[in-house]
């Protein structure tokens, strides 16, 4: 872990706990220890985050909140009648936005088309 991990380790150790890892080879932090706490950091530790990837860059509330501001947009766009563009969720981290296009440039030609709907009479 450290040698992957080791600068975002040793920095949440000196933020969170007042300690640094370096004490593990001295002998003034066991391994066993080190490991605990390192087990212990919070989500947004940057560890954690190095470990879990963009998904951890939001905590369970800002998910909360922009399910919240998701919810309030559809309905508002909703009492006013669906008019206008339907409002666009908030980009959540690790996820990729894809877009779905109704109705874009046709792959078929008019008359594969037609001989398709001629085929199922």
């Amino acid at each position: 872990m450290l040698h992957a991990y080791g600068d975002d380790i040793e920095a949440d150790f000196h933020e969170y706990y007042r300690l640094d890892i370096a004490d593990v080879y001295t002998g003034a932090l066991s391994p066993a220890k080190a490991f605990r706490l390192m087990l212990r950091l919070p989500a947004a530790s940057r560890f954690i985050r190095a470990v879990a990837g963009p998904k951890a860059e939001w905590n369970a509330s800002e998910y909360i909140l922009a399910g919240i501001l998701d919810t309030l947009a559809n309905a508002n766009w909703q009492r006013g009648g669906g008019k206008g563009r339907r409002p666009k969720p908030i980009p959540r981290p690790g996820k990729e936005v894809v877009e779905t296009r109704y109705g874009a440039k046709p792959t078929r030609s008019n008359a594969e088309v037609l001989k398709y709907l001629d085929s199922l009479k």
